[in-house]
């Protein structure tokens, strides 16, 4: 009895046994949709393989289960059958995995893809597939989503390997209109990020809005328009990844996306000029956001240029340093202010109400009056936060170091005897730093791949060693796939290369995340971002300005 399903037979039908991206490829093929053909290794095949590398994990999914299901032994039998299909299909297949999961976006190019494997490889490339389910990426969208990786049932899909021409994604958005993102080299290097690919928008009728990028065949163009609306008659998805080869378009893949989140509306972040009080704010406002920055930080920040470096203080009684850290706090601001101590939160809280509003010009330009702190009590006033949060995490009460600036003060005792429950997303003074960073910013033009707005300070990406604080802007020089658990929280994602239809930017749109194409924004990390995934542009706000520093320029940046 075969153990490997055909794609054409009736239970490649159910993703339960052969997932979903075999699932709905054997659909397409059942409505007469091009697809390639193929076989399905089901999801019972690799249950006891990815079972024992949970064990040999000690019930940790970790790299020594990831090395356990890369060294799975398969029998005879199957091996025999694996050759079998490779021989029928000329001797080159592309080996897929294929996941019930992958129903839901966030999980885009989670799981393990090889081209060109021939008999030589096929055991191993089976293998890779069930391995990575235990990739550092895939544990950590598990965990994100919690997700157990112990019943994350993965199959594994062969089809014969065709070096296409050309390909890409192709979207049919709600109002009939279809968004195209398409490359003339493999389609493979479009949706891994590193192929930068070309964008196209048709209407309703599927003409393109404007010319078709030279060196994309309009027929290629409209191949893959015809198809994505037939695959949404016919199958009820919206989303489309093709291949282009002797004039003609194969699907390779189709699913339903995600409802497009919008992480907020550029309505909400008028276009005003800030005097350079509200710059200062504006930083401070970032590098401390959250409930617990706004009461014991911006207070007294908003009168320095820069907020000095935190003193090293490790902290042992996390009570005794709370304290502490609220006297400090109180009597930073009432110097800076000069009220009394219990007039100094009504006051601020009512500045700051007006400052987020519609008309902030008035306050801000009366609190550049103010005096500034002394800074060695500022600097040890934020090493004791940051110990604070190095203590909380050290004991799990809170997801990481960087999370204490979500609580609100009265949560900071209760963190210290267990753990909270922490509100990521949108801070209340996010829509104050977009807006100041898109008046005093300098401002690059992107391409837009995921809408939304979103500000906060930079961090620069050069691999997945070192998880970025919440609300950070994340800079990558390639868009790819195994940075997506990074986008849990982030507060915007900026590439210098990539396509808009990679699967990180498919991941960012379903999480919200606002994103854009062909920027650069390698350098330091203590800058300030902007990022509009509506019109495609990222402005940039340094920490410190020249007070005869010109008006921002728009300037263009490819990738």
């Amino acid at each position: 009895m075969r153990r490997l399903v055909p794609l054409d037979g009736g239970t490649a039908h159910d993703p339960a046994i052969v997932g979903h991206k075999a699932a709905e490829l054997a659909r397409a093929t059942a409505a007469g949709l091009p697809a390639l053909p193929g076989w399905v290794l089901p999801l019972g095949e690799s249950a006891a393989t990815l079972a024992h590398a949970v064990e040999v994990g000690r019930g940790r999914p970790s790299a020594t289960s990831l090395l356990a299901a890369s060294s799975a032994e398969i029998d005879g039998a199957l091996r025999r059958e694996l050759l079998s299909v490779v021989g029928s299909f000329g001797g080159s297949v592309v080996v897929r995995s294929s996941s019930p999961l992958e129903a839901d976006p966030r999980w885009s190019g989670a799981f393990a893809t090889y081209l060109e494997v021939g008999a030589a490889d096929i055991e191993a490339a089976v293998r890779g597939c069930w391995a990575s389910v235990f990739t550092n990426d895939a544990l950590a969208r598990a965990e994100r989503l919690e997700a157990d990786p112990a019943d994350i049932g993965l199959a594994v899909l062969i089809q014969p390997w065709i070096a296409f021409a050309g390909g890409g994604v192709a979207v049919v958005d709600p109002d009939g209109r279809i968004r195209i993102s398409a490359t003339r080299a493999a389609p493979s290097d479009l949706m891994s990020g590193r192929d930068t690919g070309l964008s196209i928008r048709l209407g309703i009728d599927d003409r393109p809005d404007e010319d078709v990028p030279q060196g994309i065949a309009p027929e290629m163009v409209h191949g893959a328009a015809r198809m994505v609306r037939q695959v949404r008659e016919r199958l009820g998805d919206d989303t489309i990844e093709w291949g282009w080869r002797s004039g003609s378009v194969t699907l390779l893949q189709a699913g339903r996306s995600r409802a497009r989140v919008v992480a907020a509306p550029v309505s909400g972040f008028r276009r005003r000029r800030y005097p350079p009080v509200g710059g200062r704010l504006a930083l401070a406002a970032a590098s401390c956001p959250g409930p617990l920055g706004e009461s014991w930080v911006l207070p007294w920040a908003l009168t320095l240029e820069h907020l000095p470096p935190p003193a090293t203080i490790e902290v042992h009684d996390v009570a005794s340093a709370i304290r502490e850290a609220a006297r400090l706090s109180s009597e930073l601001a009432v110097a800076v202010w000069d009220v009394p101590p219990d007039r100094i939160d009504a006051e601020t809280r009512m500045s700051f109400r007006v400052i987020r509003g519609p008309e902030p010009f008035g306050e801000l330009v009366r609190l550049s009056t103010f005096r500034p702190p002394d800074p060695v009590r500022a600097a040890r006033l934020l090493g004791m936060i940051a110990g604070i949060g190095r203590a909380l995490h050290a004991r799990g009460s809170i997801p990481g170091a960087g999370h204490v600036w979500w609580l609100p003060p009265p949560d900071l005792a209760r963190a210290a005897s267990g753990t909270v429950s922490i509100r990521m997303g949108h801070g209340r003074w996010e829509p104050f730093v977009f807006s100041v960073a898109r008046d005093r910013g300098r401002t690059l033009l992107g391409r837009s791949a995921s809408p939304g707005v979103g500000a906060g300070p930079a961090v620069v990406l050069h691999g997945l060693r070192t998880v970025p604080p919440p609300r950070r802007v994340l800079a990558v020089s390639t868009a790819m796939p195994q940075l997506a658990s990074l986008l849990w929280g982030a507060a915007g994602l900026v590439a210098r290369t990539g396509s808009e239809g990679a699967h990180l930017f498919e991941v960012a749109r379903s999480l919200g995340v606002p994103a854009v194409i062909g920027v650069d924004l390698d350098g330091p990390d203590d800058r300030v971002v902007a990022v509009n995934g509506d019109d495609g542009t990222v402005s940039v706000m340094e920490p410190q300005r020249s007070k005869r520093q010109a008006r921002p320029s728009l300037e263009r940046r490819t990738g």
